[in-house]
């Protein structure tokens, strides 16, 4: 801890779990051994008042500020604590509730410490508080390259066990006394984060320097909903967006208020749907989203204007598109999302939980000669047989370019109209595995389609 300035221990302080502590001095000397610029790459941040505290003041070192690369963002709403006896009943109902008993005092500081926190959080949201800490941080960072919105609950609720020392005795003693995050950070509320992630994105906007990836753990179709949508659920953009939070209704929902962050920041011209989608999408080469299947009128107009988003990314490298929890309904659509675009430094494609056409794949893979990697999860075929399809020359040709192609997952499809049909016609869809391997190609495909589509036949 002697090689390192106290500021710098105080960073650490903030950034590691409290199960360090013991070890403090260990940890200092392997992050001393890091060297200054691994040791602040990566600054994993909160919607807590003292983690975005934290982050800015990195932000106005005027050395650590040069090493920030990227920030992992998780946003999570701490849960309404209600009243005491709620609180109280509910705390020993929940899976892995304390065994032990606790003072009277002590839990009753445990619950005023929520009530803190949730208070504090509403606040903040309601008066633009971690829109302006997050824009003041971003802002000084000269290097900064990109964001990770964090998965919801499961990497922040590590943290809620094991917090860093540096949020205090009062937060540490709250979960001993809750002894689960299930309460503190619920998993099983619907998970609205568009607000936040609104948020991170008009902060990049307005940085000197745009950012090059983006990889969001949790992309709502909401954060693509802009004003006279019929919705009802007030997006990125969307309609309720004139007043402030006051209520817990509003507090949980999509919407983006307070004046749509000034007016982003008196910027006319400039709006917090679709319109900040593009400009931030229009610089970057990295992109990977994971959805979830949102009930919404617009599901198939949102996916359009992810679409035009992506297609403005004119110098994009990398694509990943995981649809989480999908079935074939309510599967993304290839077309609208990836049909009209083309990008000419493409190298790795992910998809998974997609209906694709006849007619999608072989264009797309015309107009991406760069394209060397190829993922594909949980397919369905709309209106042909994937047989058929994997066995046209056009294609075939293709996919043998590709330094490495990989089938996954369940497929299904509407017909199937080769020999596979008495293998595959009684199943709504069939679990790809084995694999087959060539030169330099490393396959993963359907073991039912091994005897009828053979990737190295001369074409």
């Amino acid at each position: 801890m002697d090689k390192l300035p106290t500021e710098t221990v105080r960073v650490i302080a903030e950034l590691i779990d409290r199960e360090d502590i013991l070890s403090l001095r260990l940890t200092c000397r392997s992050f001393a051994a890091l060297g200054l610029p691994r040791q602040f790459e990566v600054i994993p941040v909160m919607l807590f008042r003292n983690s975005l505290e934290n982050l800015l003041r990195i932000s106005k070192h005027p050395v650590y500020r040069n090493y920030v690369l990227t920030i992992k963002y998780g946003g999570e709403l701490v849960s309404n604590p209600k009243t005491r006896i709620a609180w109280t009943k509910n705390e020993f109902l929940l899976p892995g509730a304390p065994k032990k008993t606790f003072s009277e005092s002590e839990v009753e500081e445990a619950y005023q410490s929520h009530v803190r926190y949730y208070n504090d959080q509403n606040r903040m949201k309601a008066t633009g508080y971690d829109f302006e800490m997050l824009q003041s941080a971003i802002s000084r960072l000269p290097n900064f390259r990109g964001v990770r919105i964090m998965s919801l609950f499961s990497e922040n609720s590590a943290r809620f066990a094991n917090p860093p020392p540096a949020w205090g005795e009062a937060f540490c003693s709250m979960v001993k006394v809750m002894g689960s995050p299930f309460r503190f950070l619920p998993c099983w509320e619907p998970s609205y984060f568009v607000r936040e992630t609104v948020a991170v994105l008009a902060a990049c906007k307005l940085a000197p320097q745009a950012i090059s990836w983006f990889d969001s753990k949790n992309f709502e179709l909401g954060l693509l909903s802009c004003d006279g949508d019929d919705n009802g659920d007030g997006g990125g953009g969307g309609g309720g967006n004139g007043g402030e939070d006051e209520i817990e209704a509003d507090y949980r929902r999509h919407i983006v208020r307070l004046s749509r962050f000034n007016n982003f920041v008196r910027d006319p011209t400039e709006d917090l749907g679709p319109p900040l989608l593009c400009a931030t999408f229009q610089s970057l080469t990295t992109v990977k989203l994971e959805t979830s299947f949102t009930y919404n009128l617009n599901y198939e107009l949102y996916q359009q204007r992810l679409g035009t988003a992506l297609s403005g990314a004119k110098n994009l490298q990398t694509l990943c598109i995981n649809h989480r929890g999908a079935n074939s309904e309510h599967n993304l659509s290839f077309t609208p999302l990836l049909g009209s675009s083309t990008w000419p430094h493409l190298k790795l494609l992910s998809l998974s939980s997609f209906t694709i056409h006849e007619h999608d794949l072989p264009p797309f893979f015309a107009h991406h000669p760069s394209l060397a990697h190829f993922t594909l999860d949980n397919a369905f075929a709309y209106d042909f047989d994937w047989a058929t399809l994997l066995q046209l020359p056009s294609l075939r040709t293709h996919l043998r370019q590709l330094h490495s192609l990989t089938f996954t997952g369940s497929w299904g499809a509407n017909a199937w109209t080769s020999a596979l049909a008495a293998e595959v016609a009684a199943q709504p869809c069939f679990d790809i595995h084995g694999y087959l391997e060539g030169v330099d190609v490393d396959w993963s495909f359907p073991e039912a389609l091994v005897g009828q589509v053979d990737l190295n036949a001369p074409c």
